[in-house]
């Protein structure tokens, strides 16, 4: 199979650095304060105050909303607190990976502006 002869394990390296490129911008909103990455696992942090790192109160449940948001994308997530996590298959395509940031960032600017 694909995994034995080690060609979806050989490009995680690749795809993972397309998907960090895709994540970039958003490394800046003033709603991010980390993006952290291995291989393909990102989380992606939320915060009412990048500078500061001050969080969101947890009763908003900020990246539970914003999961939502992203359902009308045809993109399901799991936050965890309000760090949205992505866990795309390795089997994922540089596309989708693309895909999958871009909707994430479109989702946050939506929800807190640019």
């Amino acid at each position: 199979g694909l995994l034995a002869d080690g060609a979806i394990i050989g490009a995680v390296d690749g795809k993972a650095r397309v998907l960090r490129e895709a994540l970039r911008p958003l490394a800046a909103h003033r709603h991010v304060g980390d993006i952290r990455q291995a291989g393909l696992m990102c989380g992606i942090e939320l915060v009412a105050d990048r500078k500061t790192k001050a969080l969101f109160a947890p009763g908003d449940r900020t990246g539970y909303h914003l999961c939502l948001a992203l359902r009308d994308r045809g993109i399901f997530l799991r936050p965890l607190g309000d760090v949205i996590v992505l866990m795309p298959p390795l089997s994922a395509t540089e596309a989708e990976l693309q895909h999958l940031a871009a909707s994430v960032q479109a989702a946050i600017v939506e929800r807190f502006g640019a």
